[in-house]
């Protein structure tokens, strides 16, 4: 049996796609959406995206960079912790030492254990 490879071409939307990502530092811009969207919405966004940006389906240069960016966009959106606290300081980078790191914030419960 003949495996036929398909050939992949990048195209000038791929590399306009994968510019626009890298630029961005706002996660929600980054999904393409608006602050107040919902869970399913992010859901939706990231899928049709990151099957966009892909590196195996798109060979543009920075593809995988751009992966990555939408990967940690999606993980912290779809948190409700995380996007909470994302959207208190607007800080992608609190988000991005956190996980590296992983802190976790306690809560008081006002008693000593």
């Amino acid at each position: 049996m003949l495996k036929i490879r398909k050939m992949t071409r990048v195209t000038d939307e791929h590399v306009q796609l994968i510019r626009q990502i890298k630029i961005k530092k706002d996660y929600y811009a980054i999904l393409g959406l608006e602050k107040g969207c919902s869970v399913e919405e992010i859901r939706k966004s990231y899928r049709k995206l990151s099957l966009k940006v892909h590196p195996d389906k798109n060979k543009a240069p920075g593809s995988e960079e751009a992966f990555k960016k939408v990967s940690k966009a999606f993980k912290c959106l779809s948190d409700d912790d995380s996007r909470r606290q994302y959207d208190q300081t607007g800080l992608a980078e609190d988000f991005e030492y956190n996980q590296q790191h992983n802190v976790r914030r306690r809560r008081r419960t006002g008693h000593n254990v």
